[in-house]
């Protein structure tokens, strides 16, 4: 739905008006209340499992309530110091005037391919979550270490594999785009650059946001993640671009809170694997 209310609001296909940054707005807002709508109508009307009746919306509980805040507000603060922290990235690439192409298009092609490559590894890193979680809440601790363990190298083994896709696919779709030379020139710079991060972001989606969060240890992983991000990442691209760095060697310091974290979440897991 986003895709193709893109290609109809923003260049003005099949009779609509042409409406540049406002039509892929409307496009993004109309594909949300779908996917609410469709997530809804599933949930009170098709599920049968859980049986969830717009009622149940008023019941509470305290104990419950308590055990979600301790739990997710670490979760919920993570998010947003996460997403302020891209943000603030972005705007670093936006002020870097000094490279032959655009930096900012060019990051966003390869960004593009990191998030196609990427898919397996987000859901490999949710399903992580609620089977460590279902094997702690069962009492069936020993068989979440193992879960664990198998769960963390499998995100090595995906995490290259996703490597590989994008090192495969980046020329591919470069020619696609009708842009400058240097720009793609930038851009398979940048690719290459994040596809061997893809192998950390792997590691660190399933170890942190699976394996640790799965596993109740959310505070550890909103530290880990708002120190490597604000104290080490953001601070060393920065300075790389007053430097003038080359931009593939900025994005590298803008994404070293990576192989930090996922460093920090193995021996985490290890050291609770005994």
């Amino acid at each position: 739905t986003n895709v193709f209310l893109n290609w109809v609001l923003i260049f003005g296909n099949l009779g609509a008006p042409a409406l540049g940054i406002r039509g892929a707005a409307i496009a993004t807002l109309t594909a949300r209340i779908l996917e609410f709508l469709i997530v809804s109508i599933y949930i009170f009307c098709i599920d049968k499992r859980l049986n969830f009746k717009p009622k149940h919306l008023s019941l509470f509980d305290k104990i419950f309530a308590l055990d979600l805040f301790q739990h997710g507000l670490p979760v919920f603060i993570n998010e947003v110091m996460w997403s302020l922290g891209v943000s603030a990235q972005a705007a670093i690439l936006g002020h870097i005037k000094y490279s032959a192409g655009d930096p900012v298009a060019a990051n966003s092609i390869a960004s593009m391919v990191q998030q196609l490559s990427t898919v397996v590894i987000f859901g490999i890193a949710n399903a992580a979550g609620i089977i460590i979680g279902k094997s702690i809440g069962s009492g069936k601790i020993e068989r979440a270490k193992v879960e664990a363990k198998t769960l963390k190298y499998l995100s090595y083994v995906i995490g290259v594999i996703a490597c590989g896709v994008i090192l495969l696919l980046k020329n591919f779709v470069i020619n696609f785009y009708t842009i400058p030379p240097e720009t793609k020139a930038l851009a398979n710079e940048l690719m290459v650059t994040i596809a061997f991060i893809t192998i950390f972001v792997s590691v660190s989606s399933v170890t942190i946001v699976g394996i640790l969060r799965g596993g109740g240890d959310t505070r550890f992983c909103m530290v880990a993640e708002i120190i490597t991000l604000w104290c080490v990442a953001t601070p060393l691209a920065l300075i790389g671009s007053l430097l003038r760095l080359p931009v593939p060697l900025v994005l590298i310091l803008m994404k070293s809170d990576e192989p930090l974290k996922s460093l920090v979440a193995v021996i985490r897991i290890n050291k609770i694997n005994g």
